[in-house]
């Protein structure tokens, strides 16, 4: 193995062993070469399923850091938005911000208090259910409420 890719093993061991992550996977390579591919910790720490070098993993949660992380820091930058900015002076009628105490910063960090997953309460009910289409779902997470305060905190 190339120097300087020795400790990225025991860096995945840690990090899942002290529970900054739940498991990870991870490859170099130069061109078509692998140089070295690591798994550590677990796939599914719930249901206790180990982490494998094939695990396939939900890829949804990227579009933030990769594309809206990004711009959002951008505009922050030019000062056209600022992270301590409410939600609701941008998107007025979603429903989980309409009285300006979630604020850009929460939505980022996932602690706006929104609830967690993919399903959401019809408005009227407590019982979350999946929607009928995709569009649904998404009216579904416009109109709801937040399941917790929002707060610095997971």
């Amino acid at each position: 193995m190339p120097d300087g890719l020795d400790g990225i093993g025991a860096l995945l061991d840690a990090a899942a062993g002290e529970g900054r992550v739940p498991g990870a996977v991870a490859m170099a390579g130069r061109g078509s070469v692998t140089l070295g591919r690591w798994v550590a910790g677990q796939a599914d720490a719930i249901r206790g399923r180990p982490m494998r070098a094939g695990t396939v993993f939900d890829l949804a949660s990227l579009t933030k850091v990769v594309a809206t992380s990004t711009v959002t820091l951008a505009l922050a930058s030019r000062g056209q938005l600022g992270l301590a900015d409410p939600v609701a002076g941008y998107l007025p009628d979603f429903g989980a911000c309409r009285d300006g105490r979630v604020t850009i910063a929460h939505l980022l960090t996932h602690t706006a208090g929104l609830p967690a997953g993919r399903t959401f309460p019809d408005p009227g009910s407590s019982t979350p259910t999946w929607a009928s289409s995709p569009s649904a779902n998404w009216w579904r997470r416009w109109q709801a409420s937040r399941s917790t305060p929002p707060s610095a905190g997971w």
